[in-house]
């Protein structure tokens, strides 16, 4: 199919595309812990939209089959496994919406909601391009396991339970539509450390962080007797050069007062982790950061969490023996490795093709601080569905994507396959 042909194909489902995208935003499939049961791991909400997406592909004509509401397979073509990877599940709402997250509605321009730029609009557009190879009878020389998970959100236990407790087989290769255009080849390691340290008796109170992967805005101490309130300013902890840690405030206010707290300023101090001694670089990835997620003083002990991304030039081994010859305790909570696909590769420069096909540019990978739905996989990129003019409103208020990008991301995924199924 040339340019014109994957165009006519795709808009002749726009409509479909439309009212199934506002129907599948209207089930509520934020994670609910009151409804989880065997049947329902992650909430009754996630296994309707995991159901819709099961009766969707099974009524247009696809194998397709619901494991036990973690994640539904629909399979198409015999060959080298190729994963496409999307989720189902969304994150929660807050009450400063200006319409209803869960409307079932479109204009001329946008479809409104909940999911619809992450992750169940790039979802769908990358569906309905498999679905136009199955409608034109296109030959496909490789098995597509197109996955819809139900636990992106809050920790890939879908794919988790997909590769591993069924020991599905990993992919030769894959992309999954839940991030950026043009594509994302490479994901820093992420590693979460608790580390412990003595403080002086003088603080009876040391407490701050809202979450782990954000820098610390607010931190409550007190010291002989008085208490003070310190604010910073949030960020990604993928990019804690952009916020403002409130703990580093505090170390600043007292590290010339107590010697405990001019060695954790020295340490500290730096989002690099100079002063740990686990600063490290390479040329694919770049440099190590590290973020003040969490801190409270229990007893005379503060535990100090971190949340570290970091290159393919260390690892949570090295990071973690460079902080206790520091003299800290350290515990590793939790580690995912990097992950790097090069630019030369067929799949990167297929799908980078096939995206500058369509916006006439010369498009160029990038790597991230953060984690994609890739890492809970292997072989995959991240490949789209947010373009670069796109107002990025994932994960806040008054959610809605252009449906424009909806369309013309499906043209995108339509060429790739056609020329990765070849």
């Amino acid at each position: 199919m040339n340019k014109e042909e994957i165009s006519l194909v795709i808009d002749s489902y726009k409509k479909e595309m439309l009212d199934r995208l506002a129907e599948f935003v209207s089930i509520n499939s934020i994670y609910d812990d009151s409804s989880v049961s065997d049947k329902n791991p992650f909430g009754k909400g996630v296994s309707s939209a995991l159901n819709y997406f099961y009766n969707m592909a099974k009524n247009d004509g696809f194998e397709v089959v619901n494991y036990n509401n973690y994640c539904v397979e629909l399979t198409y073509g015999e060959g080298e496994l190729f994963d496409i990877l999307s989720h189902c599940d969304v994150v929660d709402v807050s009450s400063r919406w200006e319409f209803d997250p869960f409307c079932n509605y479109y204009d001329d321009r946008y479809v409104y909601g909940r999911g619809t730029q992450d992750d169940k609009g790039p979802m769908l557009a990358a569906y309905y391009a498999l679905r136009a190879i199955k409608d034109n009878n296109i030959k496909c020389n490789k098995k597509i396991r197109f996955i819809v998970g139900g636990n992106e959100e809050s920790g890939s236990r879908c794919l988790e339970y997909y590769y591993n407790h069924l020991n599905k087989e990993y992919p030769s290769l894959g992309f999954t539509p839940d991030a950026s255009f043009p594509l994302i080849n490479g994901e820093k390691g992420i590693t979460r450390v608790k580390i412990i340290t003595n403080i002086n008796k003088d603080f009876t109170k040391i407490n701050g962080g809202k979450a782990l992967n954000i820098v610390m805005d607010e931190l409550v101490v007190e010291v002989n007797n008085k208490e003070l309130i310190y604010t910073g300013k949030g960020a990604h902890a993928s990019t804690p050069y952009k916020g403002e840690s409130a703990f580093i405030k505090f170390l600043i206010d007292y590290k010339d007062k107590y010697e405990d707290i001019m060695r954790l300023y020295n340490d500290f101090n730096d989002y690099l982790g100079k002063g740990l001694g686990i600063d490290s670089y390479d040329d694919k990835l770049k440099e190590l950061t590290m973020n003040i997620g969490k801190v409270e003083l229990i007893g005379n002990s503060l535990e100090i969490v971190l949340d570290i991304r970091y290159p393919e030039s260390t690892n949570v081994k090295t990071i973690k023996e460079n902080i206790e010859k520091r003299g800290y305790k350290c515990e590793v909570l939790m580690d995912e490795s990097p992950i790097y696909m090069s630019e030369d590769s067929k799949l990167v420069k297929t799908l980078l093709e096939s995206y500058d096909y369509f916006v006439e540019g010369k498009s160029k990978a990038f790597t991230i601080g953060g984690g994609t739905y890739a890492k809970s996989s292997k072989n995959v990129v991240a490949f789209g569905m947010m373009f670069e003019d796109d107002l990025d409103l994932m994960h806040q208020d008054n959610e809605r994507i252009r449906i424009d990008h909806y369309l013309l991301g499906s043209k995108i995924y339509l060429k790739a396959l056609l020329e990765l199924i070849k």
